[in-house]
Formats: C-alpha cells, sequence, structure tokens
C-alpha cells in the first residue's frame, strides 16, 4: 500500500480516528495503544519495507518467568473484543 502520511500518523492512536478511506470504526488502534501503555510499553507506526506501514509495539520482558496461573490469565481463549470495547468507552464517558 502506499503507507500512512505522517500527519495522519501523528493522529492514528486516538479514539475514534479514522484514515481517508476507513470503513472501520476507529477504535483498534487505540485499544491496542491503550493495553500497551498500561504494560509501560509504547507503540507507534513506521513505513514498512516494501511500501504500506508497519505497527511497531514494544514491551519490557519479566526478569524472570511468570508464573504458571500469570501465564493462563491472558488466554486468547479468554479474549473478548465486545468486553474490551466496553471497558475501553465505559472508561472514557
Amino acid at each position: 500500500g502506499p503507507g500512512i502520511p505522517e500527519a495522519v500518523a501523528e493522529t492514528l492512536f486516538e479514539q475514534g480516528e479514522l484514515g481517508p478511506e476507513s470503513s472501520g470504526t476507529g477504535i483498534g488502534l487505540y485499544i491496542v495503544s491503550t493495553l500497551v501503555e498500561r504494560y509501560d510499553g509504547s507503540v507507534h507506526v513506521e513505513d514498512g519495507i516494501d511500501g504500506g506501514a508497519a505497527f511497531v509495539v514494544s514491551l519490557r520482558l519479566a526478569e524472570s518467568a511468570p508464573s504458571a496461573a500469570a501465564a493462563t490469565r491472558f488466554s486468547t481463549t479468554d479474549f473478548r473484543p465486545r468486553a474490551i470495547h466496553r471497558a475501553v468507552w465505559r472508561r472514557h464517558w
């Protein structure tokens, strides 16, 4: 793809932000940003190697391996996008 213009990239992670030809809700990258920041990480967009865009998420590694309970707490089988959607919107209203 053509990538993301710098002016758009500056606001891309804000709630409700949509690209010029987007058919989405404008909440996906906002949720990513909110979750990553909650874990003291960062997320940004870069130009892709062959065009397009790359989203880079940086998180700190744990100093020791997590316990089995902590490792299973965030299982992908428990992922509920609607619950996260409601939680994020409720937090700001």
